[in-house]
């Protein structure tokens, strides 16, 4: 299998859901802000209520993981519907197969959000193990791709790859997202900097320095460089991944912690801009929102499964 093909197929724009629990209320107050913010206080419910809104606005714009799926699922079958057509000119079945470019738990690489903080990890066991078992069939693939015949043909029908381009994203979702990245960028430069998430993290045992890195990065590579092989579905979970589990059990626990206070500040400076900007493209939302609703219905009808069991 080409490799190139998965790259160029799984090309679809990533977006964000937030999924953060709130506690304590922030109140703040910013000055000279070029948005207008003013003080602010957001009480547990209403920071949850918040999220739920900036929840609506990114799935609106980037699409839902399983939206996102969907849009790279018919990338790939317009991009490889022709080659498998030309190797059937040849009287030679194409090997191809579908690997889901986003997680099961909807995380998948993420814009900017509070800056380096970006948003609090889901449940990375599942992620990574999803991400480290390949979805691929294993070794070489079959015999017959390997022979001269099926090589010779190949070179001539990837010629006639597909353009897979016009599933990256809904019409006006690129643009949309640039306007809305503006106030979360200027979020950003409000909430200052996140040299005591380092701290609290290191005070509960997690050393992001051990990696070199801080913020979400710098949990992911610290998860990452611990991480034995997961267990294959069926398998029974090996001593060292029981291990890692609790470490990683102990890693989002602190991470919650740490971050809290930061992440509620920066909810209650996005609270009155998230309202402000679903009214002032409140079409545009709409649109693009059913344009990715309308890819995971296309997709569906002609064979998508969706890999987070909901299809």
């Amino acid at each position: 299998m080409d490799l190139r093909l998965l790259k160029r197929g799984g090309a679809v724009l990533l977006g964000i859901t937030l999924a953060v629990n709130a506690s304590a209320c922030s109140s703040l107050r910013v000055d000279g802000d070029p948005f207008g913010w003013h003080s602010s206080t957001l009480s547990p419910a209403e920071t949850r209520a918040t999220e739920v809104e900036i929840n609506r606005v990114y799935d609106s714009i980037w699409g839902t993981a399983q939206q996102r799926n969907a849009a790279a699922y018919l990338g790939w079958r317009e991009m490889t519907d022709p080659i498998a057509e030309c190797m059937e000119a040849h009287s030679l079945r194409y090997y191809r197969y579908f690997q889901p470019p986003n997680p099961a738990d909807g995380h998948g690489p993420t814009e900017g959000w509070i800056g380096p903080l970006n948003l609090r990890p889901s449940d990375a066991a599942l992620r990574n193990a999803a991400a480290a078992i390949p979805r691929a069939p294993g070794g070489e693939g079959p015999a017959w791709v390997n022979t001269d015949e099926y090589a010779q043909a190949l070179t001539i029908c990837e010629r006639r790859m597909g353009d897979p381009s016009r599933f990256d994203a809904p019409a006006g979702a690129e643009e949309l997202s640039a306007k809305f990245r503006v106030i979360l960028v200027s979020v950003d430069k409000g909430l200052g900097p996140i040299s005591d998430y380092a701290g609290c993290m290191r005070e509960h045992g997690i050393d992001l320095a051990a990696v070199g890195a801080d913020g979400a990065a710098g949990l992911a590579m610290f998860l990452r460089s611990r991480m034995p092989a997961p267990p294959r579905p069926g398998e029974q979970e090996s001593s060292l991944w029981t291990e890692y589990l609790d470490l990683e059990d102990r890693a989002l626990s602190a991470d919650m912690q740490c971050r809290q206070a930061k992440h509620d500040e920066a909810i209650a400076r996005l609270a009155p801009q998230v309202d402000d900007f679903e009214e002032d493209f409140d079409h545009e939302l709409d649109s693009i929102g059913a344009e990715w609703e309308s890819y995971l219905d296309s997709a569906r009808s002609i064979g998508f499964v969706d890999p987070n069991g909901v299809n």
